[in-house]
């Protein structure tokens, strides 16, 4: 009888003991270095300083605000690409003072034993000219003469001498000869420029042949 009471007071001493509190959470703080980053998803927004690397995936298009200043180096060379031909870009000619128009008429013979002719043009100093247009009227004195001009320039040290050939004014005027071409010839500033003409007629008593021809252009520093 005694054992069986002693193993009741046993029993009631367990059961009459406290239960264990639960565990609370316990903070912990983690330093890491730089180089051992702790890698967090950000969610919202927020701040990020110092430099951030980005990786391209398709194209970018940048805006650029206000008017940029851009600088081309000499060895540079630019490709623009304009809008349609009804939106043409606008071009400023910044040095539109160092290039003037020209235009000089002279009139011209035929020799009757050479049958040539030439008259002799002086390019100002320090101007360079370009020759864009010539035209000729020219009176061959002879029924269906051929006739031909000829223009002489030199440029760079070199000489060049272009030849034109005519063509009759009209139909039914088989005495005058007509010549309007546009051409490009360059001549250096206070060289001489030729112009001549020349007929298929000569020698002897050969009509002469006599007329106007003008050349047009430009001159330019």
């Amino acid at each position: 009888m005694n054992t069986h009471y002693s193993t009741l007071c046993g029993i009631a001493a367990v059961a009459l003991l406290p239960l264990a509190a639960s565990a609370s959470p316990t903070s912990v703080l983690v330093t890491n270095t730089a180089a051992q980053a702790v890698p967090v998803a950000i969610q919202g927004t927020t701040v990020v300083s110092g430099s951030v690397a980005a990786t391209q995936q398709g194209a970018w298009n940048v805006g650029i605000s206000g008017t940029p200043t851009v600088s081309i180096s000499s060895a540079s060379s630019v490709h623009i690409i304009g809008p349609a031909a009804t939106s043409p870009i606008p071009v400023a000619i910044v040095n539109e003072g160092s290039r003037q128009p020209f235009q000089q008429q002279v009139q011209i013979t035929t020799n009757q034993s050479s049958g040539i002719g030439e008259a002799i043009l002086q390019v100002p100093a320090g101007w360079r000219l370009v020759v864009e247009h010539i035209n000729a009227f020219i009176y061959v004195g002879q029924i269906d003469d051929i006739l031909s001009v000829q223009l002489d320039t030199s440029y760079a040290g070199s000489f060049v001498s272009q030849e034109y050939g005519t063509t009759p004014a009209s139909a039914s005027d088989h005495y005058h000869e007509f010549l309007d071409q546009s051409i490009l010839a360059y001549a250096d500033a206070g060289s001489k420029v030729g112009i001549d003409i020349e007929t298929s007629s000569s020698g002897g008593n050969a009509p002469t042949a006599s007329g106007y021809v003008t050349i047009v252009g430009h001159i330019e520093k």
